[in-house]
Formats: structure tokens, C-alpha cells, sequence
């Protein structure tokens, strides 16, 4: 009877913590009843102009950092470092491009708000003062070390250091990074994308060969059709679209800092199965099993921002032409899912939704920063050809030892 009584309370309950009794937020979601991704493809420099003015709306907004998003049930949403981190990276590749140097001093704020939080063992802490969890310390790094490649900050490298020492400290004798349960994770084979960058940038062997660890303990745990086990955020979970997108990218970008040919078969592999799955109109399932089935029939628009970017890599890594075309269609769904009218509501015009429709499990109701940085990292990348973050083989002698 309770679970009987909990189903049916459980839309209004929805309701009231979304807001939706709000015209606002009624007109948005009423809008997807009738179909999500439906809307006009505008120019590349209106979706592109659009989603900065977002992104840069939500720095504002969050004061330190950058706002983890926008939602119905919350408005603006905490502060979140390693976010602003990977910000940082959109925003000193696009500032060039779009010829906005405001951007780059957005970057060298966010860069100081990591700066001004290190723990004494040489982390990054959170808002709350407690250093955050090792997958984001790994994103941390990376913004790091785009301050030194881009901006030359000699204040970024030794930080970088210190974080990628924190981080050779907790890999596991097999070679897992750990997640805060203690239990490995296979999208945590992006912080060995920020080691191997590290190795690259100061030349010590020691990143490169944590890296290296790392993206083998990864790549163990892949199955023939590409699929990735211990992948999901939670223990035995189902992993959301945009975390097996994250792995692969990180498969993708450790492989080709460390010149490892059959790791990047192995990230190709696990793409084409992706893409394999991709609906008619460019969207892809919010997850998907061991097996490549669906678990989620809303579209993750996070995930397919950030799958994008991943086949844009594989093109740009000389793997064949058919990425670009993959990339492109993907970016094409993320802009119909967007809002960009002048008569739009304020807190959306240019933000990417978490899930389309906006009540999927992805974000629900909810439009991550994540996801408008991913997309606009795949519209430059598809437009100019840049990489995001910039190529770290470029950065600045250090002088220091190998």
C-alpha cells in the first residue's frame, strides 16, 4: 500500500520541487511534450556567441569558480573549482578565436580561485575546505596546466606539480585511481590524461609512467565491443552517456600523449561502438549497459556534446574522415535542444540542457555547465580545428630536469 500511495505522490512531488507551476519553467517543459530537439539550427557564431554569454553569466554567478548550472528547482547552482578549471581551458583557446579577450581574464580568475585553495599535502580543496575527490583533482590539472601552456604561469606549473605528486601518491599498486569509496573507476583514466600531460609539459617520468599505469589498469577492464566495466559513478551503477564518453576521451587523449597506438585502437573501438548507437536524429540514449543496450530513453545532451568532441578528436588524430561527419551531427542535435530567442527565459537563452527531454534522468530539468562547455568546445573544435584543451606539447620550456 505505501509503495502503492509512494507512486502516485510522486509527480507531485516533481511538480513542486521543479517549480513547475511557474510559467516559466511550464512553458519550457511544455515545449518538449511536443518534441525535444525540434528547434532551428542557428549559425555557428549565434549558437557559439550565445553560449559563452551563458557560460560566462554562470562565472558570474557562482562568485568563485563557476556554477555547477542552472535548474528549475534551485536557480544558479554552488560553486564548483574543477568546472572553472576546465573552463579555463574553453576560454583561453577561445578568446583568439572569437576575438573576446575578456575571456582570458575570466581564465586567469578562475585559475587563481584553484590557486588560493591548496591543502598542505598539495590538493586542491573545496568550498568546504576538504580536498575534493581525486576525478576532479585530475580536471584541476589539466587547467593548470593550460595557465602555463597559454598564459605561461609559472604559479600554475609548480601548483601542477604538487597535484600531480598528490596524485602519483594515491594510484593503487595496479595502477587504479580510486574513487572516494576506495573502488577504482574507469573514467578516472582522465586524471591520467592530466598526468601524461604533466610528463609531457616538465618531462618526468614519473607522471608519464603513472599514466601509463593508469591507462592500462583502463584498458583491462574493456570488453571486445569497446564497452568499459567499473565506469558508472556509483559502485555496480549503469554509466550515464556522458561518463563513457568521458572515459573514451580519456583513453583517447592519454594514448596519444604517450604515443601508445594500441590504446588508441582500443578508444576507437569503444567510439565506433558509440556512435553505433546513435538514434536517427544525432541523440543517444541518457546510458547504456555491458551490452550496448539503452537504460535511459531520454537523450543525455551532456553526453552528446561531449561524444562530439571525442569523434572531432579521433579526426583530428588522423583516424578518417567519417569522425567529422560524427562530430558534426552530434553538434547539430545539441543545437536544437537550445534556446536562443530574444523572448526567452533569461537563466536558458543559450544554455544546454542536461536531458532531452528536460525530465530525463540526466540533470532533470536542470542545464549543466558542463554540458555548454563541451558544446562549445566541439563548435571550435569543428569550425577551426583547434584542440580543447590546447596542446600541451606546446607549453613553454620549464628548464627543470626530465
Amino acid at each position: 500500500m505505501n509503495q502503492v500511495l509512494q507512486a502516485l505522490l510522486d509527480p507531485f512531488r516533481e511538480f513542486r520541487r521543479h517549480r513547475l507551476w511557474r510559467a516559466s519553467h511550464l512553458r519550457l517543459a511544455l515545449a518538449d511534450v511536443l518534441g525535444p530537439a525540434r528547434r532551428h539550427e542557428d549559425d555557428y557564431g549565434t549558437h557559439l556567441r550565445l553560449t559563452l554569454g551563458w557560460l560566462k553569466t554562470a562565472q558570474e554567478a557562482a562568485g568563485v569558480g563557476v556554477a555547477r548550472g542552472w535548474s528549475f528547482a534551485d536557480g544558479w547552482l554552488p560553486p564548483c573549482l574543477a568546472s572553472g578549471a576546465e573552463l579555463a581551458e574553453t576560454w583561453l583557446v577561445v578568446a583568439p578565436l572569437a576575438v573576446q579577450p575578456e575571456l582570458t581574464v575570466l581564465a586567469g580568475r578562475l585559475l587563481d580561485d584553484v590557486l588560493a585553495r591548496p591543502t598542505a599535502e598539495g590538493a586542491v580543496s573545496g568550498m568546504d575546505g576538504v580536498a575534493l575527490p581525486l576525478f576532479d583533482q585530475g580536471r584541476i590539472l589539466r587547467g593548470l596546466l593550460a595557465g602555463h601552456t597559454v598564459l605561461q604561469r609559472q604559479d600554475c606549473l609548480e601548483a601542477g606539480r604538487k597535484l600531480g605528486r598528490w596524485l602519483l601518491a594515491r594510484q593503487q599498486a595496479d595502477g587504479g585511481l580510486p574513487a572516494p569509496d576506495g573502488m577504482p573507476r574507469a573514467h578516472h583514466v582522465s586524471a591520467a590524461w592530466a598526468l601524461a600531460a604533466l610528463g609531457r609539459v616538465t618531462g618526468e617520468a614519473a607522471s608519464s609512467e603513472a599514466a601509463r599505469r593508469a591507462l592500462a589498469w583502463t584498458l583491462a577492464r574493456q570488453t571486445p565491443c569497446g564497452w568499459f566495466d567499473a565506469n558508472a559513478a556509483v559502485a555496480d551503477g549503469v554509466p550515464s552517456t556522458a561518463e563513457i564518453a568521458r572515459t573514451l576521451r580519456g583513453v583517447l587523449e592519454t594514448a596519444a600523449l604517450l604515443d601508445d597506438e594500441a590504446a588508441l585502437a582500443a578508444a576507437e573501438r569503444g567510439a565506433l561502438a558509440l556512435l553505433k548507437q546513435r538514434r536517427g536524429d544525432g541523440g543517444l540514449d541518457g546510458a547504456f549497459d555491458d551490452e550496448w543496450d539503452g537504460c535511459d530513453s531520454a537523450v543525455c545532451v551532456s553526453g552528446v556534446a561531449q561524444a562530439a568532441v571525442l569523434w572531432l578528436r579521433l579526426a583530428q588524430l588522423g583516424r578518417g574522415p567519417r569522425w567529422r561527419d560524427a562530430g558534426g551531427l552530434a553538434i547539430a542535435y545539441v543545437k536544437r535542444t537550445q534556446r536562443l530567442g530574444v523572448d526567452e527565459f533569461p537563466a536558458v537563452r543559450g544554455a544546454v540542457p542536461g536531458a532531452a527531454p528536460l525530465w530525463g534522468a540526466c540533470e532533470r530539468f536542470g542545464y549543466p555547465t558542463e554540458a555548454a562547455k563541451h558544446f562549445v568546445d566541439a563548435l571550435v573544435m569543428d569550425r577551426v580545428n583547434v584542440t580543447v584543451p590546447p596542446d600541451f606539447t606546446a607549453a613553454p620550456p620549464t628548464g627543470n630536469r626530465p
